[in-house]
């Protein structure tokens, strides 16, 4: 690729564009001139390296080297970005370095499957080939049913494709190796010089052998006739018994779905199964995984990386010096969620975070602290839930096994048994035990995870499990003396010069903490605890109601002072809940008095349209008391709801339903309540049947209004005039509204922006009207004077006393 050298544009502020097969290269290009009009400075882009067919998000990597080729070509996407300097913009890639798909359109796992652990690939992927129970084979938990069913019915089938034979499973294709085709093709007497090359396939020592003599066996293939004869010796093969005989050769295991619940053979993403992790400490899958990212960057087209999840690496320090090194001028920032008090880590050569903090601490700090009582005992009386929430945020982490982590859970438990031979502590413990330890041990960390590198500070990792350690001795003090025991065990592995045992074990700990607290947290306790949702999102803490406004200040200010180029984000593709959305949610935390009249006399009015179930009523209180808040945050102004409305509000009952998974669960839907639950929700939707309540829920709406509009304005303010790069989320300069993915990458209204900042009349209208223009105003001042915005130094200043409170509970919030 020509390098094309111009100077960073300074960092004004970031616009993210999700790329998919329905918006392209193409269409970002036409977009610059609104983009540069608006005042940004950078676009910031989604994933697009080559993902899995069809892919909305770009997650899905399946070839970190190559284009998407269904968002453009290389050539399209190189006129793209050449086209953004020359409108003065810069561009910021994220990037995804955990992980790759699991799909037949993976050509590196392709060849590991083919080829087992002696694949030219095997040291990319994170595969236990020690697992004891799969005899070094990689698990596949890709069925939709048990997989002596799937043989009985018919649904695995061999086949021929121009990669050479398969197994098919659905749209699923497997490598089948080269010998346990090549006895079915000697049994029927047909293509000796290709059973013969596929045969040597195998035996070969060398991947490059292998792979020739595969690709001989191929070349022979291609006569049509010939082709069509291998297809129908393999179609032949239907009989159980000997289907089973050929797939019990190949270097995976085919298994239900469920199976990857209890067991895994490789790292995941979190709990997705079609998500395989890279192992990123090895070189050459730093060099692999990066190529693209990394050829963009050096041609002077590509200003800087955001890092997907940085905490599902192996040593996230060692990683980011590596790429720092890598990358001496480059803007780097990372997708990292702090806990509360915790700080970014000191150490990390990076610019900043994606400002997840940020936008937890915004909404935090707009919400009325001293309606937390009466919210929370509005909750427990409509609910009926009287756990107290830290204790259910704690049950629901320490079950490893609901949060679909229990193979995760049993992998730790074997390194930490076999680092426990060398070490007397956890010595006579026995599996169980450990397991229970470990699963309270891992619940109890207050953070994502610790950091034990050679380059990060010690003592941070050894308070936090020593913390950690008291809490979970304190929660299960049967397991106290084990809890113990395995602390003592993981704390010897944060030494420089800590034995392997412990410090491998410690090291797979810190990675799957991360989705422990992920999976319980955001994906569960945030759906099961639904007190106030606008606190309930990513970075949020719900424990926590409502923020002093110049703490927050004063927090903010330091992270600026300290990452100056750190992203302030209102809304990602990550937000469970659009910010306005939000912004009403905290308004509504002015009025409880309002909300609790307004929630307690639907509640028991709409119980007629529930049914009883086994597991008792359907829809569930704490369901219902969700969806309620979320009509209240969605609910358009001008009260005009249509079947798309209603279609959207469905999807996101049906899936946080399932995310609380107290009466369903993504792992198994229960198909009676969620058929009450659509129908409850249809009948509250329904302007025929529900009249009053859409009336009653109008007039709310109108009240929160004035404030909610007032705490859109200053999301606005904040993130514009606080130390950092303001990021702007696609479409939401023109009201954000949205709900959990896929809803917040719903299409954008882009005619209707560029009409609307260029001033002119025409069909259609903002969710939010004048937050354009707000937005444009702001980012026209910073670039206006940037070294002001990007180096000026920065204080809080006081504001005119409040006014008094009006009928409607509204009154401006001192700042």
């Amino acid at each position: 690729m020509t390098a094309f050298r111009a100077p960073m544009p300074l960092r004004i502020a970031t616009y993210r564009l999700q790329f998919t097969p329905q918006f392209r290269f193409s269409d970002a290009l036409a977009l610059l001139p609104y983009l540069r009009d608006l005042g940004v400075s950078h676009i910031y882009a989604s994933p697009i390296t080559q993902a899995r067919t069809g892919s909305t998000h770009g997650y899905d990597v399946c070839d970190p080297r190559a284009v998407n080729h269904e968002l453009g070509t290389r050539d399209e996407l190189v006129d793209l970005l050449r086209a953004v300097r020359a409108h003065g913009l810069g561009w910021l890639q994220d990037v995804v370095p955990n992980h790759l798909a699991v799909s037949a359109q993976n050509p590196y796992l392709w060849d590991v499957l083919a080829f087992g652990s002696r694949s030219r690939w095997g040291f990319l992927f994170d595969i236990d080939w020690d697992h004891p129970d799969l005899d070094g084979k990689v698990l596949l938990p890709q069925l939709g049913e048990p997989y002596a069913d799937s043989l009985r019915a018919g649904k695995l089938r061999l086949r021929w494709r121009e990669r050479g034979p398969v197994l098919t499973y659905g749209e699923l294709e497997l490598p089948l190796a080269g010998a346990s085709v090549a006895a079915l093709l000697d049994a029927a007497g047909v293509a000796p010089g290709i059973s013969q090359a596929l045969a040597e396939s195998d035996a070969l020592m060398t991947a490059e052998a292998r792979e020739g003599r595969r690709s001989a066996a191929l070349e022979m293939a291609v006569e049509p006739a010939l082709r069509q004869e291998l297809e129908r010796v393999l179609d032949e093969v239907t009989d159980p018994l000997a289907l089973d005989a050929v797939i019990v050769q190949q270097a995976w295991q085919l298994a239900w779905w469920r199976m990857g619940r209890e067991q895994v053979g490789y790292r995941r993403f979190f709990a997705i199964d079609e998500l395989i992790a890279v192992r990123m400490d090895d070189p050459r899958t730093f060099a692999l995984m990066h190529a693209l990212a990394f050829e963009l960057v050096d041609s002077g087209l590509v200003d800087g990386l955001r890092i997907d999840h940085v905490d599902g690496l192996i040593d996230p320090t060692a990683y980011l010096s590596a790429l720092r090194a890598r990358l001496p001028g480059a803007w780097l920032v990372v997708e990292k969620i702090l806990g509360r008090d915790e700080d970014l880590p000191a150490q990390w050569p990076i610019d900043g975070t994606t400002g997840y903090e940020l936008l937890a601490g915004m909404t935090a700090a707009c919400c009325s602290s001293a309606s937390a009582a009466r919210f929370g005992a509005l909750h427990r009386r409509l609910t009926g839930c009287h756990v107290e929430p830290a204790r259910l945020a704690g049950d629901l982490r320490r079950d490893v096994d609901a949060l679909g982590l229990g193979g995760d859970l049993d992998r730790l438990v074997r390194e930490l048994r076999a680092a426990a031979r060398a070490t007397p502590p956890l010595r006579d413990c026995g599996r169980g035990s450990l397991r229970r330890a470990l699963a309270a041990l891992l619940a109890a960390l207050p953070v994502y995870r610790t950091y034990s590198g050679p380059d990060d500070p010690p003592q941070v990792a050894r308070a936090l499990l020593a913390g950690a350690c008291d809490t979970a001795c304190r929660e299960q003090p049967a397991l106290a003396p084990i809890i113990a025991g395995l602390h003592e065990v993981l704390a010897s592995g944060i030494a420089a010069d800590a034995p392997a045992g412990p410090r491998a074990a410690l090291l797979r700990v810190q990675q799957v903490s991360g989705a422990v607290m992920a999976k319980g947290c955001e994906d569960t306790f945030f759906y099961a605890y639904t007190r106030l949702l606008a606190l309930n999102e990513v970075g949020g803490d719900p424990l926590v109601f409502g923020s002093d406004s110049t703490a927050f200040l004063t927090g903010a200010l330091a992270r600026g002072a300290r990452w100056p180029a750190t992203m302030n984000a209102s809304a990602t593709h990550d937000t469970k809940r659009g910010e306005d959305l939000r912004a009403r949610l905290a308004a509504l935390s002015w009025m409880p008095e309002r909300w609790d009249a307004f929630a307690s006399a639907w509640m028991a009015d709409h119980e007629r349209w529930g049914v009883h179930l086994a597991g008792g009523p359907a829809p569930g209180r704490e369901d219902r008391y969700l969806l309620y808040q979320t009509l209240v945050g969605t609910w358009p102004e001008d009260g005009s709801v249509d079947v798309a409305y209603g279609e959207r509000i469905q999807a996101c009952a049906l899936k946080s339903a399932r995310e609380c998974g107290q009466r369903t669960r993504w792992s198994e839907p229960d198909a009676a309540y969620e058929e009450a639950l659509r129908q409850w929700l249809a009948a509250l939707l329904d302007p025929g049947i529900s009249a009053a309540f859409h009336a009653e829920l109008g007039k709310l709406v109108a009240a929160l209004a004035p404030r909610a509009h007032a705490i859109s304005a200053a999301q606005v303010v904040l993130k514009c005039t606080l130390p950092g790069v303001p990021d702007i989320y696609q479409g939401s300069e023109l009201g954000d509204f949205s709900l959990v993915d896929p809803d917040n990458r719903r299409p954008v209204d882009f005619a209707l922006a560029r009409r609307l900042l260029a001033g002119e009349a025409g069909s259609g209208k903002p969710s939010l009207p004048g937050k354009l223009d707000q937005l444009a105003r702001f980012l026209h001042l910073r670039r206006a004077d940037p070294a002001l915005w990007c180096q000026g130094g920065a204080h809080a200043v006081a504001t005119s006393p409040p006014p008094p409170a009006g009928r409607d509970g509204f009154r401006a919030r001192e700042r």
